[in-house]
């Protein structure tokens, strides 16, 4: 099983005959070794290790939670926002994520912790942006307000708008506008480097 990068109109064909055909396993020959290689990263990121089977436990929770209910997740992709593997990526972070939180696994949000971006929209076998995590954090602590670059930090770690809201004590449409902020505000400072 291989990720190699679709045109979108081949995304389009491919979530046609998932949702409509119910060819699933299309969607899993097509992105397999990607959920694996975001569910790995995640938990080596949150736990440090894989504990025997845990890996292939979530990427089965992936694939649960794009098909049930009709597929629904798959219904809300939006290609105006970017490609569907950045759209699987953001649901498998997403479920590994709540599956820890309910597993009462802690979370380390220390300055320390090291950290790798990949821009899921340029996701291709290994994520073509090697942009490293850190240096865009770096880059982000020393040019944003501490309050807008925790929200970015935040959501770097994978966290919903809704989540950070509430570990920040912000209301929902703040961290939506600061997490915008941030972003604008980092790729301008990258084009101007």
């Amino acid at each position: 099983m291989t990720h190699n990068k679709l045109s979108p109109d081949q995304e389009y064909q491919l979530l046609f005959d998932v949702i409509i055909n119910g060819k699933k396993e299309r969607l899993v020959e097509q992105y397999y070794n990607l959920i694996q290689y975001f569910v790995r990263k995640k938990l080596i990121s949150i736990k440090g290790i894989i504990e025997k089977d845990q890996d292939i436990e979530l990427i089965n929770e992936v694939f649960i939670k794009l098909f049930e209910k009709d597929c629904d997740r798959l219904k809300k992709f939006k290609p105006e926002l970017g490609d569907l593997s950045g759209w699987i990526i953001i649901i498998t972070i997403r479920t590994v994520i709540d599956i820890m939180k309910k597993q009462d696994i802690p979370f380390n949000f220390g300055a320390d912790e090291e950290y790798t971006y990949e821009d899921p929209s340029d996701y291709h076998g290994q994520a073509e942006n090697e942009m490293d995590k850190t240096k865009v954090l770096s880059l982000a602590k020393k040019h944003l307000s501490p309050r807008v670059y925790n929200v970015l930090k935040l959501s770097f770690d994978g966290y919903s708008i809704s989540e950070i809201s509430e570990k920040l004590n912000e209301k929902t449409s703040n961290c939506s506008i600061l997490k915008w902020r941030a972003i604008n505000d980092l790729k301008k400072l990258i084009q101007k480097k």
